[in-house]
Order: C-alpha cells, then sequence, then structure tokens
C-alpha cells in the first residue's frame, strides 16, 4: 500500500513564491525510493502500559524529535558515508555542472559543520518488526509494566494528521552498503535533474529523510522501522519529562479509524502477575479481549 504522504505533497514547500521549481518530481523520487520495501504485516512497539492507555484514549502515537533518539551516534555513522559518496562522485567527473555544483555547496556546509538537518525538525515512532525480541523488551520497555503493540501500519495515514505534516514509513537501512547504494542512487537521479539553487533545500531536505532511514549494524537485531513525521509548516512541539532533560515530540493523531482497529495484538511479559494484567486491560476497553497474549520469553525481567 502507498502511503497518503505519497498521494500527496511529501517536502515542505519553501515559500510561496520561491517554490522549488523540481520539488514535485523529487519528492515523487524520494517517496519511491524509501517506500520499495512492502510492509509487513504487523510492526510493534516496546514501551509500557502508560503509553498504552494513551494510545487508546487520545488516539494518537508520539514521534519523537530525531535529535532526541536513544543513540546519539546513529546519525554521525551515515552522514560519513554520505560524505565519502559526495567526495566519490565529485571526483568521478561523470556528473553535470548544475549536480556538482549542489554537491560543492553541500560538501563545504559539511566542512563548515553547518548541519543541513538542524532547520528541519523530523518527528519519529519506532517500531519492530519482531514483537517478541528480549534485547527489545529490556531495552524499551518498563520491567513488568512493559507491552509490545503490534499495529497493521495499513491503518496509519497521514491524512488524518494535519494539513502542515506528512508520514512516511521507511525500513531502517543497517549494511553500509547498502546506505551507499541509497545515497550514490539519489546523487544519480539528481544528475539527470536540471536543477538551480531553488532547488537545493528541497535536496538537502531529502539527504536528511534518508540519513534518518540509517542506523548502525549493530542494531540490525531490532528489524526497525520508522514512521517519519515531516511537518510541512509550523506544527507545534510537546514535551515530555525525560530522564535527563526534557524530551520534543508531535503529537500524531494518524490512525484511519481509530487506535483500537490499528491495534492488532498486546503482548505482555511472562509474570506471576500475568493474568491479573489481562483482566485489567479487559475491563479497561472490552475490545482488547482477543488481541492480549503472553510474551514467549521464559524471563525478560529480574524478579527483585
Amino acid at each position: 500500500m502507498m502511503s497518503s504522504a505519497l498521494k500527496k505533497g511529501l517536502l515542505p514547500k519553501i515559500s510561496p513564491k520561491k517554490s522549488s521549481p523540481n520539488q514535485k518530481k523529487i519528492e515523487k523520487y524520494i517517496s519511491s525510493l524509501i517506500n520499495s520495501t512492502p510492509f509487513p504485516e504487523t510492526l510493534y512497539q516496546y514501551t509500557d502500559l502508560n503509553a498504552l492507555k494513551g494510545i487508546i484514549k487520545e488516539n494518537e502515537l508520539w514521534a519523537t524529535h530525531w535529535r532526541y533518539l536513544n543513540d546519539d551516534n546513529e546519525f554521525k555513522g551515515a552522514f560519513k558515508i554520505l560524505k565519502t559518496c559526495i567526495n566519490k562522485k565529485i571526483a568521478s567527473k561523470k556528473i553535470n555542472i548544475q549536480t556538482k555544483k549542489y554537491l560543492n555547496d553541500l560538501q563545504n556546509r559539511f566542512n563548515q559543520n553547518v548541519d543541513i538537518s538542524d532547520r528541519y525538525d523530523v518527528g519519529l515512532c519506532s517500531f519492530s518488526e519482531d514483537g517478541d525480541l528480549l534485547s527489545q523488551w529490556r531495552g524499551y520497555g518498563k520491567k513488568y509494566r512493559s507491552v509490545s503493540i503490534g499495529f497493521n501500519p495499513q491503518k496509519i495515514d497521514s491524512e488524518r494528521i494535519n494539513k502542515n505534516s506528512r508520514l512516511l514509513f521507511c525500513k531502517v537501512i543497517y549494511k553500509n552498503k547498502d546506505k551507499a547504494k541509497i545515497f550514490n542512487t539519489m546523487i544519480d537521479y539528481i544528475n539527470t535533474l536540471s536543477i538551480s539553487i531553488n532547488d537545493y533545500l528541497t535536496l538537502h531536505i531529502c539527504f536528511c529523510i534518508l540519513l534518518l532511514c540509517c542506523k548502525d549494524d549493530c542494531w540490525k537485531e531490532e528489524k526497525e522501522w520508522r514512521l517519519l513525521m515531516l511537518p510541512t509548516e509550523k506544527y507545534k512541539l510537546d514535551v515530555h519529562v525525560g530522564e535527563y532533560s526534557l524530551i520534543p515530540f508531535y503529537k500524531l493523531k494518524c490512525f484511519l479509524n481509530n487506535s483500537i482497529s490499528a491495534i492488532e495484538k498486546i503482548i505482555l511479559p511472562k509474570s506471576e502477575n500475568y493474568d491479573k494484567a489481562v483482566k485489567a486491560l479487559h475491563l479497561y476497553n472490552s475490545n482488547l479481549k482477543n488481541k492480549i497474549q503472553q510474551s514467549k520469553i521464559s524471563i525478560v525481567y529480574p524478579m527483585k
């Protein structure tokens, strides 16, 4: 299924008077490049019972600002690969003058430590193809208050958000050779266009999106997918209290009907209170009755 972000404009307009002449072509291409992998039937989010209650009650997901991810270095590794790809393309002399000017501009920004992503406040939700993975329970759960929520990705739609934002699903890229391939593919596409300086911001955003689809290979067990929230204009950020600071995030009203219809499974960890936990969920919302199951992992957390 093609997300509604692809049916409508995906990238932000620079301004009514200075729109990118190639924007429609570019956004169509970047969308097809990222959305080339079919959705799995279910995508899981590891969180806690408090978050599950909020998702059901408010019919929304939270998309954390990308700069407040758990791993601060995951963006930097892909960034180095992108810089290498740019240097090799420039040195190859197989690109036209317009593409070379753009890549030189991008390269100069890198050399001057100008972060092209600083001006674009992307939010993201993380999901996994695996709903019962020990490392995920330990890394993202809240001990025996943990829950793995299985969503049908076909029932998440950006048309339920706001006219000032778009959503885009992407499968995370782990292998360095695959990161280099997608960066080079994007550069080769740029080389087929007749671009001008008015296209630069649009292209910068495309590379930001590609970078946010990348993660270090050591995390490949997670089989992560990301739901990127792309604000096309000003979209209000909220905050919650994190372990070390306030964490900015977006509230996404993104379900086609409601959260209950999008939730296919709720997996709870094994514990001596499992039956009570199931009963409490039934009492909270009877529509959850046939969706709850127990983790197959024998020991998720050490008992106190």
